[in-house]
């Protein structure tokens, strides 16, 4: 018996398809399941900034989870896959947290410098401004 899964078409009786061959970028629809999370969580959004934000979204009436979490769900478990495949492709656990390091640290401290920066701009002239002072961390 054989079966076409991620474009590679496979004996079922031989051994199974590894996880990276689902994560093939020309072979899956990931963008697709991602678009479709992030314009859910735009819907949800959507009845904040329109009705305020106590107003109930349909679903989260009904099943008491709103759309905007189930689709957190969906980027939680492609997040998941997708992190399992990058370890499946690694060399070892080094080169697996090295990949990762250099993958996340480079938007990382770009956002971080930036909100400073905007922080800085923004709280300038003001006597709330954003800057660290100890009374903030007073209790």
């Amino acid at each position: 018996m054989t079966c076409t899964i991620g474009g590679f078409r496979r004996d079922m009786a031989e051994k199974s398809l590894p996880l990276s061959a689902f994560a093939n970028r020309d072979a899956n629809s990931y963008g697709v399941i991602r678009l479709a999370a992030a314009i859910a969580v735009i819907f949800t959004h959507a009845f904040g900034v329109v009705g305020g934000w106590e107003a109930a979204e349909p679903l989260a009436a009904a099943t008491g989870w709103s759309l905007a979490a189930h689709a957190v769900h969906v980027f939680f478990v492609l997040s998941g896959f997708m992190i399992a495949a990058s370890w499946e492709r690694a060399a070892g656990w080094i080169d697996f947290v090295v990949a990762r390091v250099l993958r996340i640290m480079p938007a990382l401290i770009c956002v971080n410098l930036a909100i400073v920066l905007i922080g800085d701009v923004c709280g300038r002239g003001r006597n709330d401004t954003l800057r660290l002072r100890p009374s903030v961390f007073a209790c």
